[in-house]
């Protein structure tokens, strides 16, 4: 038995249930407690908002537990390096964009060990942390969810986040307001294009690579918005152009709340709160066909979505990704390019049962031959050189319930007194420069780029 402590970004909160969290952790978490290991678990509620030192009262706690090992998720905890002589796992489910303390890794990078999701990866950590190549390991991922006899009543479903929210305006939409110059509209498209085929770009590295000096294109070249706004608007493009084949759409309620233009999508929203193994199991079992759209920081990979419907009776129907070949190689998975092409292959399959089963039936194989957390926990295993199965002995006790809840409750007041008062005074600041800016006079030396200037640093700090 080993104590492992785990940390990840829950965007799970359900009254009713303390200890939600999506399918993916519940199912590591499962898996670790299952092989007798004990588990200690911290949710982090708040996007981004993990600050440097660790709170003594949750560091304290740790030092209690006494861990053997900790699983960071995407780096979300604080930089406890120094603290503790075992290992640490940065365990990427997104992609380094996505990572929290990067200065921290900068500082020690081959202190840890990073488990990768996409081969391309590994070249990326690499380039921007200047890791060793042997401490990043390429592990897929893995899933738990499994076939049963449920009725397929639903053609296609789909569970997942839309990532740009109450309807702000997007940074194109927010640029054109300014009236901007044929020529910087030109830039700025090539700019988003650029993004596109590498999400890794900085706006420094734009601004250089294409030479901009309009003071336009640089106030909007906001390149994680414009990620998010892509990676939406991919989304909304397949989906709106299957719908009307009988789509079931899950996930963040934002789905319903903010495609305005498009009355068809919106009403295909599910309002059932689906995260639960549970629940994603029935949703894809219940289904013909599961499709997964990659966020545009998938450059290789993909999803833990698609694993979760290749075990189930959905059958998969995919945006292309380079790993699909090295993982899949001997099964024959519909994958598309753009949305036009995913409708064909929605429509083909729906009216090809003989065909969706017999993917379906492959894909399940791939899955438990190679892709269950048992073949994850092994590999972890032999990198680590650590025995975290415990044949015998008392089961693990798990603390991740009232105890851990508690820690949370009290690290979100330090929080909000360590980063919230600063949003909210760099918020009032702004506010106040911006109504400066529409007194006589004063209007003149406050001109109009500096308050589009502070019209968005508004928008980023609004609560």
């Amino acid at each position: 038995m080993k104590k492992i402590f785990v940390s990840f970004f829950n965007a799970i909160q359900d009254g009713e249930n303390p200890n939600a969290m999506p399918c993916f952790y519940e199912s590591f978490i499962s898996g670790l407690k299952a092989a007798n290991n004990e588990v200690l678990v911290y949710s982090i509620y708040q996007w981004n908002k993990i600050g440097k030192k660790c709170p003594e009262i949750l560091l304290n706690r740790i030092k209690e537990f006494g861990p053997d090992l900790f699983i960071f998720f995407n780096n979300a905890f604080y930089d406890v390096s120094g603290e503790f002589d075992c290992p640490i796992i940065i365990y990427e489910v997104d992609s380094f964009l996505y990572y929290t303390n990067i200065e921290a890794l900068k500082k020690h990078p081959n202190r840890y060990y990073y488990f990768v999701p996409q081969t391309d990866s590994i070249g990326i950590l690499q380039k921007q942390l200047n890791i060793s190549k042997d401490r990043i390991y390429y592990l897929p991922f893995f899933t738990e969810i499994h076939s049963d006899d449920t009725p397929q009543i639903t053609n296609i479903s789909y569970i997942g986040s839309k990532f740009t929210q109450n309807c702000k305006s997007s940074p194109w939409g927010g640029f054109m307001k300014v009236s901007p110059s044929q020529k910087d509209i030109i830039l700025f498209r090539e700019c988003i294009e650029l993004i596109k085929q590498n999400p890794f770009l900085t706006k420094e590295i734009l601004i250089k690579k294409l030479n901009i000096t309009s003071e336009v294109v640089k106030e909007f070249l906001n390149v994680p918005s414009i990620i998010s706004y892509v990676s939406d608007s991919n989304r909304i493009e397949v989906l709106s152009n299957i719908e009307d084949l009988g789509l079931n759409l899950y996930g963040t309620k934002n789905w319903a709340l903010d495609i305005n233009y498009d009355p068809e999508l919106t009403m295909s929203y599910q309002s059932k709160y689906v995260y639960s193994l549970k629940d994603n199991q029935f949703v894809y079992n219940s289904s013909k066909i599961g499709i997964n759209i990659n966020h545009l920081q998938a450059t290789s990979g993909f999803s833990w979505r698609v694993c979760d419907i290749m075990a189930s009776n959905a059958c998969l129907v995919s945006e292309y990704k380079p790993d699909f070949e090295k993982l899949f190689p001997n099964i024959n998975i519909p994958l598309f390019h753009n949305k036009h092409e995913a409708r064909e292959l929605c429509v083909k399959l729906l009216n090809n049962e003989t065909m969706r089963s017999d993917i379906s039936q492959q894909c399940q194989e791939a899955i438990d031959q190679k892709y269950r957390f048992k073949h994850l926990l092994e590999r972890i295993e032999n990198i680590l050189n650590m025995n975290l199965h415990s044949v015998k002995g008392k089961p693990a006790t798990s603390v991740s319930g009232k105890d851990s809840v508690f820690i949370n409750i009290k690290l979100k007041e330090i929080a909000f007194s360590e980063s919230q008062l600063k949003k909210r005074l760099k918020l009032s600041l702004y506010l106040i420069l911006l109504l400066l800016a529409q007194v006589p006079l004063l209007d003149v030396l406050l001109r109009y780029k500096y308050r589009i200037k502070f019209l968005n640093k508004i928008q980023k700090y609004w609560r």
